[in-house]
Parts: C-alpha cells; structure tokens; sequence
C-alpha cells in the first residue's frame, strides 16, 4: 500500500503540475496529536491543512476510517489529500479561493455533501468513488481559468434535486475538462456543462460510461458562451437524454461511443450541432434523434485560434 501511495502522489504532482510533496501531514481515524506526523497523526484533515503553516503539501491518510470533510476557504496554496482506498471516507471537499491553486484529491470515497472547487488553477481527481452524495457530485465553478481531470472514478447516485454527479459552470471563464475511465450510474443528471454566462468549455469524455440517470447523462448548453465536447469511446444508456446540447456555440463530437436505450438518444437544440465520424452506435432509444452530421476535418472542427483562446 505505501507503495502505491507514493506513486499516486507522483502522478498528481505531475498531472496538477505543483510539487505538493514539499511538507507531508498525517491523519488517523484515532488520530490525537497536533503536529500531525506519522508517529502523532492528526485526527481531521482541516487540523493537517492548518499545520501547513502556508506551504504547500500533501495530507496522507493512515488507515480507512471516516475522516469527517475538508471545507475552507481563502486557500492561498496547493494541497492533495492522499486516501489508504474506497475505505477511507471524506463527507465533503469544499474548496474556495482568489489564488491560483494546484490541488488533488486521491484514492478516497465521498459521501454526504460532495465536493466542489471555486478558484483558478487545476484540479485532479483521481480513484474517487461519489456516492449517494447531494445535491451534487463535482462542483467545479473556477473564478478563473482552469482546469479539472477526473480519471479512474465513479459516481453512484452522486446527484439530487437540481444537481448533477458532475456540474461545470464557466461563469465567463475558461475551463479545460478531461474525463478519463469514469461511471455514472442513478441520480437526477449525469454530467452538465454550463458556459451561459461566457466563457469557453473545452471537454474530453474517453472510456466512459453513464447509465439509469433519470434526465440527461450528458448536458451542454453555450448560451453566450461556447462548449466544445468531444466523446470517444463513451457510452450513454437507459436515461432520459443521453447526448443533450443547446445553444449555436455549443459543439460535439462522437466517436466509437453507444447511445441506447434512452428515451431520446442525442437531441440537438437551439442551433447546436453533435458530430459524427460515422462509426458510433445510436439505437434502440425511443427517438434516436435526428442523422448526426459527418464530422468536419479536425481543422474545420477545431481552428487553431479557437483551441489557443479555449486554453488562456
């Protein structure tokens, strides 16, 4: 295990692009000490992050255990919370700032409220199970450009009421968004990308799967923003919408991907437009929707100029 700990802390590091392992902190579920070592572990992860002192660094757990949940605001340096596996429980991760941060949260399971991040920088999640958490999974609503990748996690029943298992909203900023061998499965909406009130929304679902969401496992809507989705190898079932997209600026692509067994397969409205490289399956959903057009060349797709001011 403290193996595969330090090589999850390597891969954060370089992925959140921050060096988080400058100052380690320690928390154990029977944890009493206050320095937070090893050898005297901190009982919560707000008394770890305090005893930081302003530097960056990493909170490594000890054992599986509840470990109550991380909401502070006003960072001002990057952290990671590094988890023993599924057993080690946060019940939310809450993280706001003006300051441009590089956090990680790994190999932890989240229940109760979820977790969100408010400032500008990256965000890595990665080997995190949601579950049964509300009203939503990932909050991710940067104050500034930013970026969040989310691999190897799922999402159970991760969303309630108005929310979503993952909600993306711009707020006129411009935000990059990877998912990578994620699941959702149950809740009220899979994942939805809101670019309304500007900015650019530039997001990758590869090898993915999204099933039994009672409205749309995938949602994007421009408004005066702009969304670009490209789907590779993802899978959307037995929901109400599968692919969703509203809004003359907001743009999809498909390849390799299954959309069956909705009630509506892909609906393209207000002038949005998915496309298709002709080698996907959409069937037996109660409206498949309308013939998707061929994809354009990349160049087309994608100009160059779009992709440099989606990245600022």
């Amino acid at each position: 295990m403290k193996a595969s700990v330090i090589a999850v802390a390597a891969i954060a590091a370089s992925v959140a692009g921050a060096a988080h392992a400058e100052e380690n902190r320690y928390i154990a579920p029977n944890g009493s000490g206050s320095a937070c070592t090893a050898a005297a572990p901190c009982r919560y992860p707000i008394d770890a992050w305090n005893s930081l002192g302003g530097v960056n660094g990493t909170i490594h757990t000890l054992s599986d255990g509840f470990y109550s949940g991380l909401s502070t605001y006003g960072f001002a340096y990057g952290f990671s919370i590094q988890g023993t596996g599924p057993g080690t429980q946060l019940s939310t991760y809450a993280v706001s700032s003006a300051s441009t941060l590089d956090l990680a949260l790994t190999n932890v399971s989240m229940s109760s409220i979820g977790g969100s991040f408010a400032a500008a920088g990256s965000m890595l999640i990665d080997d995190v199970t949601f579950r049964k958490t509300s009203p939503l999974g990932f909050y991710f609503a940067p104050s500034g450009a930013a970026s969040l990748t989310i691999r190897n996690s799922s999402f159970h029943d991760a969303s309630t009421g108005t929310g979503a298992a993952i909600r993306i909203v711009t707020g006129g900023h411009n935000v990059n968004v990877t998912l990578d061998n994620v699941k959702v499965s149950g809740g009220i909406r899979g994942i939805v990308i809101d670019a309304s009130g500007g900015g650019w929304a530039k997001v990758t679902i590869k090898d993915s799967t999204f099933t039994n969401i009672i409205g749309p496992a995938i949602y994007g809507t421009a408004g005066s923003g702009n969304v670009r989705l490209y789907l590779d190898n993802v899978t959307a079932t037995n929901s109400n919408v599968g692919v969703v997209m509203a809004g003359a600026n907001s743009l999809a692509w498909m390849t390799r991907s299954t959309i069956a067994g909705n009630a509506t397969g892909i609906q393209q409205a207000s002038g949005s437009k998915v496309f298709s490289y002709k080698n996907n399956y959409i069937f037996n959903n109660g409206t498949d929707g309308v013939p998707l057009p061929t994809s354009p060349s990349p160049a087309q797709g994608m100009p160059s100029g779009e992709i440099a001011s989606a990245l600022k």
